[in-house]
């Protein structure tokens, strides 16, 4: 898929997988920037994955569900140069966890 689409941002969903592993596999893929949320027990785990070339991520905060970066497009091929604030959310899957308060 991504030797096919070639995009610019990545976001993979209930990876289950964290920590050290989840830099492993990472690595391996041809984006040269990242950002891991660590899983909720065996569920969740959130990555925003980027081609620094074509966009720049900053990283504004996060939470177990969520990733919030500012993106800025820099890629010639694209139109639009200023920053958007962008929210990456992945909802528990585990009611319990759901309700948990954030922040």
């Amino acid at each position: 898929m991504i030797k096919e689409s070639n995009p610019y941002i990545l976001v993979v969903t209930e990876t289950r997988i964290g920590g050290d592993r989840a830099k492993e596999i990472t690595d391996r893929l041809s984006f040269d920037g990242t950002i891991h949320i660590d899983t909720i027990g065996y569920a969740g785990g959130l990555w925003v994955l980027w081609n620094s070339a074509a966009v720049e991520v900053s990283h504004i905060a996060s939470t177990e569900q969520e990733i919030h970066a500012t993106i800025k497009v820099s890629s010639v091929k694209a139109h639009a140069t200023d920053g958007r604030v962008t929210d990456m959310v992945h909802a528990a899957s585990d009611k319990a966890a759901g309700k948990r308060p954030i922040g």
